[in-house]
């Protein structure tokens, strides 16, 4: 899907809409997780995270510091306000359809 003549808004809620970059940011709202929790809790592989984790930094939805752990490095990724934004636009917006599609129906069922 070429986005580029998409409107802001849209272009935004495609970002989001996505079932993996979803994922991850909804996990994210309540604390900054490390690549290890968000591969463990959503069952994501190591390419897919960094794929979205790439595409979310990339508009300033999310962000992400390295922190030395026991002679490792951890990636620990966050939501930026930006992205906590996003996140709660789209949630409104889906809601919004949502209730919009169930009084359309509840109509034409009658």
């Amino acid at each position: 899907m070429n986005t580029s003549k998409l409107p802001l808004q849209l272009d935004a809620h495609w970002l989001v809409h996505e079932p993996a970059r979803l994922a991850m940011m909804t996990f994210l709202v309540e604390q900054p997780r490390s690549f290890w929790e968000i591969k463990r809790e959503l069952g994501l592989g190591d390419s897919t995270i960094h794929n979205h984790a790439a595409r979310l930094e990339a508009v300033g939805y999310m962000a992400h510091r390295s922190v030395p752990s026991l002679g490792r490095t951890r990636t620990i990724f966050h939501l930026t306000r930006d992205g906590l934004a996003a996140l709660s636009d789209y949630a409104i917006t889906v809601s919004g359809v949502s209730a919009f599609l169930a009084t359309a129906i509840t109509c034409t069922s009658r």
